[in-house]
């Protein structure tokens, strides 16, 4: 290809020409007339290019995650606050200098070695970044590829409360037995019992305890914990809000928080409680009149079957199986006794507990002890034990 112009001999000017989009090396000249130039050289260099990159993930030690490898060529980059991530690339000559270029402005050096680079960077926040690199002829690399960085937050603890569940009241023995679930992504440092005390006066108190497990117990368990409530402090008419709080093993942004649903215990007042003992003595009372009643009709017909016995030794199939439905009856009305007996010593118990005592609910005592017994007699027993 030649480029030319006429001139006048006489003339004298300066000659410029741009070479546009050189792709490869070529040789050239000038010549005027019989008068030519020596052959100069123009060699094309290419620019410095990234042609590969691997990423190496080393997470936080409280996630307990091993290192992560991405040698995929892809450069964008997505993990937990903290994580330390080294940058490895590959460019296609040799270069003199390269820096890490964020999204915000900043940037960091990395090391070169010939066509081969490395450094790193810390998540912290979402941003963007691109690898810049230089030849030792000055020339950068053109239109460099933007990466995303994505920092991935901890999650919080989830709690669940699921026992008991549901507001309650307490009996005699001041103790809850709670159940309840746990999650974290990476695991906890510390679970406690947060509970306010609600006085009859008004007044409020709010109290914590630490509630013991095993840190090796992994993201997600189930724990089951009884609370004696015994020695807190709470007065008859009074109650607790309670839940459970779970803080996660963060050590980079800080443990985060996580709680459970709010239940509520309470204590009954003294009035409830002498109004259940007299509700439950009436029960009783009711319940053992019941029994006598039977046991009158059972002593009359155990009675007719004991004299039949003795006048006929021969017993038919009819007669054996009245006998075996009287004999069943009482041990119906026997059960049935037993079960009234354990809730009279259970509200016997309830009254020495706590110091209850009004002249009502002795009477009552009385009355259902002399009905106890009027059924329990040990001439029916023996009536019984005969047939």
């Amino acid at each position: 290809t030649s480029v030319g112009a006429h001139l006048n001999l006489s003339d004298t000017a300066k000659f410029a020409y741009d070479f546009r989009e050189v792709k490869k090396s070529f040789d050239y000249w000038v010549a005027a007339g019989e008068v030519k130039s020596p052959v100069y050289t123009i060699t094309a260099v290419d620019k410095p290019r990234v042609i590969d990159i691997k990423l190496t993930y080393t997470y936080p030690s409280y996630t307990g995650l091993q290192p992560l490898v991405v040698d995929e060529n892809d450069g964008n980059i997505s993990a937990i606050k903290g994580t330390r991530v080294k940058i490895e690339a590959s460019v296609n000559k040799t270069v003199v200098a390269a820096s890490l270029q964020f999204g915000s402005g900043q940037s960091e050096q990395l090391d070169v070695s010939k066509q081969k680079l490395s450094g790193g960077l810390t998540v912290t926040d979402n941003g963007t970044y691109h690898i810049t690199v230089k030849d030792e002829l000055g020339n950068e690399n053109p239109d460099p590829i933007e990466y995303r960085i994505e920092s991935m937050a901890d999650l919080s603890p989830e709690v669940d409360l699921y026992s008991p569940g549901v507001p309650v009241e307490l009996g005699d023995d001041m103790a809850l037995k709670l159940g309840f679930k746990l999650f974290d992504d990476f695991g906890f440092s510390s679970i406690n019992l947060i509970y306010r005390i609600f006085t009859v006066a008004g007044e409020t108190f709010e109290k914590k305890t630490a509630i013991v497990f095993d840190k090796k117990a992994g993201r997600s368990f189930e724990m089951a914990y009884p609370w004696d409530m015994s020695d807190i402090g709470l007065e008859p008419g009074g109650w607790v809000e309670y839940y459970i709080e779970a803080f996660d093993n963060d050590n980079i942004s800080g443990p985060k928080r996580g709680v459970s649903q709010t239940l509520t215990a309470r204590l009954p007042s003294l009035e409830e409680q002498f109004a259940y003992l007299d509700a439950e003595s009436d029960s009783q009372i009711t319940d053992l009149e019941k029994l006598k009643t039977a046991q009158e009709e059972l002593q009359e017909k155990t009675e007719k079957l004991q004299e039949e016995l003795m006048n006929n030794k021969e017993l038919n199939w009819e007669k054996k199986q009245e006998i075996q439905k009287s004999v069943e009856s009482q041990q119906n009305v026997l059960d049935a006794m037993k079960k009234v007996g354990e809730r009279l010593q259970d509200m016997q118990d309830k009254m020495e507990k706590n110091d209850m005592t009004s002249l009502e609910v002795l009477q009552k005592l009385q009355e259902i002890r002399k009905l106890f017994d009027q059924v329990a007699t040990p001439e029916m027993k023996e009536a019984m034990r005969k047939l």
